[in-house]
Order: C-alpha cells, then sequence, then structure tokens
C-alpha cells in the first residue's frame, strides 16, 4: 500500500558538508535498518556527493528535546519524547566505490579509523564529538578519492512497546541537513513480524512508502529539498521487540490511527494545491515559450509538466509541449525565428541590407567578424557598464533589464549579455534611427543568436 509523504516535526539527524562546494549536492542516499529484539534500531548509512569537498560532517542526534511529552490520555498520538533514544553506537564508517545499485550485502572498501585530530585534504580518518544527545562525526573523504560514505551504528532503544501493538517513530534524515539529496531510498526490516503492519511516511509530498512484505517497508523520495524532514513511522507485532524496556501499558493503535488520517487528509490537501499550481505553471511556461522559444524555456516548461498528476491535464499537455518541440527544434526553429526577425529589421532601412535582409542565411558572417575585431576594443577599453551608456544613452536601462532580468531565459550570463551588447550596438549603430531602435534591435539580435546557439549546439563565439 503506497502513502505520500508529508512533513512533521521529530527527532533529528543532519549532516553538514566539510569545506564542501558541492554543486549539486547528495546524489544518491540509501539507508537500510534492522529493529532489534531489545528496541534498538541498527542503521547503515551509504551516500555519495557531487561537487568538490574535502568530508562531511555527520551529526547523528538519538534525542529531540523540542518534542512534546507522551500524554496516554490525548485522542491522538503523533511524535513525542516517547519516541527519542537513550544513546548511540558508532560500529563503523568507511569509504565504499560509488555504485548507483548499492547492495548493503557487499560492504567492501576502506576501513577509516578514529583520529583525535586531522586536517583538510586527509582521507581514511574521523573524528568524534559526543554530546549528551548525540554524536557528531568528522569524516575525511575528499572528493578526489571519488568514494561514497558508508556508516554503521545502533540507535538504542527506539521502538515502543504498548498494550496492543509495537511502535518505531524514526526522524530517518532530520530538519538541518545543508545539502539537498536527489533520491533517498529508505528500508526497514521488522524481523519475525506475521500480522499487524501498517506503515507511513511524513515529508516531501513527491515520495512513496510501501509494504514489501510483512516485515519490510521500503521508502523512495525524489529530490529531498536541504534542510527537509523525512521520517517513518510504523505499527507492527510487539512480539517484534520482546525485550524492549520502553513501555506505555495503553491501547495505541485507534490513537495512532486518529493521528495519522489529519495527517493525511492535509497532505491531501497540499497536495491538491501542489497540483493545480503546477497545471498552472506548466500551461504559463508553454505559452511563454510559444512567444519566445529557445532550448532553455523549453526545458523549464518540461520540467513544469513532469510535475503534473492528473492525467487528463497531462495528456493535454503533454500534446502541447509535443508540438512546441516540434515546431520550434533545430533549424526549423531559427529558421523561422530569424525569417521573422529578418522581416522586422528589413522595415528598418534599406541600410540593413547585408544585415537585416541576410539574417536567415548569413547571420554568422558579419557578426563573427564583430567578435573578432571589436571583442578586445569594445571590453579592454571600459567597463561594461560604461559601454552600454556610451552606445544606447538613455535606452540603456532596457538592454541592462534584458541583462539583468531576462538574459537567463536565453542562456545567457548577465556578462555575457552585456558583452554582446556592445558588439551588436556598435555593429548596427550607424544603420539605426536612433539609440532607442539600436537597443531595441539589438535585444532582437541576441534573441536570435540564441535562437541558433540551441538549435545547432554552437556557442555565442561561433554565432
Amino acid at each position: 500500500m503506497k502513502k505520500v509523504l508529508s512533513k512533521i516535526v521529530f527527532g533529528l539527524l543532519c549532516m553538514i558538508p566539510v569545506i564542501v562546494q558541492a554543486e549539486s549536492g547528495i546524489e544518491n542516499f540509501y539507508v537500510n535498518a534492522v529493529l532489534e529484539e531489545n528496541g534498538d534500531l541498527t542503521v547503515e548509512e551509504y551516500f555519495y556527493m557531487n561537487g568538490e569537498f574535502n568530508g562531511m560532517e555527520r551529526e547523528i542526534l538519538f534525542q529531540n528535546e523540542d518534542l512534546y511529552e507522551f500524554h496516554p490520555e490525548l485522542e491522538y498520538y503523533g511524535g513525542s519524547k516517547l519516541h527519542n533514544g537513550s544513546g548511540i553506537e558508532l560500529e563503523e564508517i568507511r569509504g565504499l566505490p560509488i555504485d548507483e545499485n548499492f547492495d548493503f550485502s557487499r560492504v567492501e572498501g576502506t576501513l577509516f579509523e578514529e583520529v583525535t585530530s586531522a586536517s583538510i585534504g586527509d582521507y581514511g580518518v574521523y573524528t568524534v564529538d559526543s554530546d549528551t544527545d548525540g554524536d557528531t562525526y568528522m569524516i575525511y573523504l575528499p572528493d578526489s578519492k571519488q568514494e561514497a560514505f558508508y556508516i554503521k551504528y545502533t540507535l538504542k532503544n527506539m521502538a515502543v512497546v504498548h498494550e496492543d501493538v509495537g511502535e518505531l517513530f524514526w526522524n530517518v534524515m532530520g530538519d538541518t541537513l545543508s545539502e539537498s539529496i536527489g533520491t533517498l531510498k529508505v528500508k526497514i526490516t521488522f524481523p519475525n513480524n506475521n500480522n499487524e503492519f501498517r506503515v507511513w511516511a511524513h515529508g516531501p509530498l513527491n515520495g512513496v512508502i510501501q509494504k514489501t512484505s510483512n516485515q519490510v517497508l521500503e521508502a523512495e523520495v525524489e529530490n529531498v529539498r536541504s534542510y527537509q524532514a523525512v521520517d517513518m513511522r510504523a505499527v507492527f507485532d510487539k512480539s517484534v521487540i520482546p525485550n524492549s524496556s520502553k513501555l506505555t501499558h495503553v491501547n495505541a493503535l485507534d490513537k495512532i490511527l486518529n493521528f495519522e488520517e489529519n495527517q493525511a487528509n492535509q497532505a491531501n490537501y497540499e497536495r491538491a494545491q501542489e497540483e493545480y499550481q503546477n497545471q498552472e505553471k506548466a500551461y504559463e511556461e508553454i505559452e511563454y515559450c510559444e512567444k519566445y522559444p529557445s532550448r532553455s524555456c523549453y526545458n523549464r516548461a518540461h520540467e513544469y509538466v513532469l510535475r503534473v498528476t492528473n492525467e487528463e491535464v497531462l495528456i493535454d499537455l503533454g500534446k502541447k509541449l509535443s508540438d512546441l518541440k516540434n515546431e520550434n527544434s533545430g533549424w526549423n526553429k531559427a529558421g523561422s525565428y530569424l525569417t521573422k526577425l529578418g522581416n522586422e529589421l528589413d522595415t528598418i532601412s534599406t541600410k540593413v541590407d547585408n544585415l537585416g535582409n541576410k539574417l536567415t542565411t548569413r547571420l554568422t558572417l558579419p557578426v563573427a567578424v564583430g567578435f573578432t575585431v571589436m571583442t578586445k576594443s569594445a571590453i579592454e577599453t571600459e567597463t561594461a557598464m560604461q559601454q552600454v551608456d556610451r552606445i544606447y544613452g538613455e535606452a540603456a536601462e532596457s538592454i541592462k533589464d534584458f541583462a539583468e532580468n531576462k538574459a537567463l531565459d536565453y542562456n545567457m550570463s548577465a556578462s555575457e549579455a552585456y558583452k554582446y551588447s556592445q558588439i551588436y550596438g556598435n555593429l548596427i549603430q550607424s544603420i539605426t534611427d536612433d539609440q532607442t531602435e539600436n537597443a531595441e534591435q539589438t535585444q532582437k539580435l541576441l534573441k536570435a543568436s540564441s535562437v541558433i546557439v540551441s538549435a545547432t549546439g554552437r556557442s555565442m563565439e561561433d554565432v
């Protein structure tokens, strides 16, 4: 049975990168946990990051004192201090080969050594800083090793024995992880469970949780944001943890179900609102792309379409997206756009014959000449802002607005937009009536160049 994840405040597990410049965060994060007979939870973590880094500071807290006290008389049982653990025992830390299909039954790699201190650039060691509510492990594994992090530890006294069921409520990620996660996969095993088994998860709305047997829950969620909590809850046969010392002597199942039903209703409401927003944004992006075609615009629209879940709407959006791609792809897109641009430039004057009327077939010739001759003299003598002010005068504000607010829509940085605005402006200032018209036509040339770049894979320098 699948349930969509929603968020709840409970527990803490956090990660802070050590002098890390991970451009895309953690690519994959896999968790494998097994509930022991005494209520302890044995946990294995395997994850690898993108970008540049020297290691990772991994903080594991078994208690969260900000949680409410447990009150048996309440009608709803959510997260409380009852679900805190009593300690943590680290078993090992390793550096393992990176494997998207990693199997926890085959842990083979470098066993790291605990030290009292280490330096940036070191490898194969870690330090431990213990506190009353958890431990912090500074793991020295630089990106140059191209390895994944592996940590194995035990959270003590995590599970609860109620009068009618056993319960585990565990915040897997906490809400202090500064790195985003591309894919999070969690597996928790409840050995010897035979009858009662219900599972829930809370966190991002795009995740799923399911029972793969009477003893195993599995959850998966994509694109976990930084500082976003993800927790798992399960009720099961209390015979699974016969040696647990955490007893409540109350019948808890109905009150747990009351709480989770409310959580599900809230999640469904939030999901419906998010679906409406995704649909609206997808249609807006496609409409924008029809007016201003570019590869980045198409990719952005495609991302929003993928977020829509309503099948009927998705079919309609898919058709529009397909039409957009077919009508505006490759040289067809470039030719259509540049033909329109050429027609507009025809209205300037007959002086643009060598620039405007031949844009659709020979745009690269005058522009390439302009790049080679003018880039050095234009950029080296004055700053970009000064050049724009000089060329366009009072109309310079429109160029600046394009560079700062619209250039990214055409796969250009602001600095590139300023750079090429200088070049184009110098090229056509003698064949336009005034600085305002020069600014308008320059922006059209910038957009046209972007179309060619997107359609052909060439660079702006080539165009």
